[in-house]
């Protein structure tokens, strides 16, 4: 299973120059991101995404969490309270399966109740396990960090930023001489 909360939390990104572009502004485009996610949440009933306000809440509070421990901060306690609160409100149970595979399946709770819940477990998860954290140093994502040191959450990213620095070097040299 993908992180479900880092792909929610990275709805919000920063972009240069300190500017947020928002990818969770109309129940479309939260459609958008449900249907995004079918292979990890299931089929999910079109009612859910006009619930946005709730994704919204639960996406700050996992910003929080998770920006928190990529910046090696303490855990903000409503931040944690919240998180609990949305995996509680849809209780699941761990079944096994004929050929082996385990499934962790939502017990009760409205669709958007389940939906919430897993992205909270996804939090938990990320949080709890230990999962070294970063922040891109250039669109402001956060992402897994496998080893220390690492900037950019892609290649792609990097790049620009190696580009950008090039350019803004050459304008210098130019302007000096």
């Amino acid at each position: 299973m993908r992180a479900l909360a880092l792909d929610l939390a990275n709805t919000l990104r920063r972009g240069t120059g300190g500017t947020e572009r928002d990818g969770l502004v109309t129940p479309a485009d939260l459609e958008r991101w449900l249907r995004e996610h079918e292979a990890d949440l299931g089929p999910t009933d079109p009612n859910v995404a006009l619930r946005l306000p709730e994704f919204r809440e639960l996406r700050g509070r996992v910003l929080e969490l998770l920006a928190a421990v990529a910046e090696g901060r303490r855990l903000p306690p409503a931040a944690v309270e919240a998180v609990n609160a949305a995996a509680a409100a849809a209780p699941s149970v761990l079944r096994l399966e004929v050929d082996g595979r385990v499934v962790d399946q939502a017990a009760a709770g409205s669709p958007t109740a389940r939906i919430l819940g897993e992205v909270a477990r996804s939090a938990i998860r990320l949080v709890g396990e230990g999962v070294r954290l970063g922040r891109c140093a250039r669109c402001g994502r956060l992402f897994p960090a496998g080893r220390a040191g690492r900037r950019w959450c892609s290649p792609a990213c990097g790049n620009r930023e190696r580009v950008a620095r090039h350019r803004a070097r050459q304008r210098a040299s130019r302007s000096v001489g």
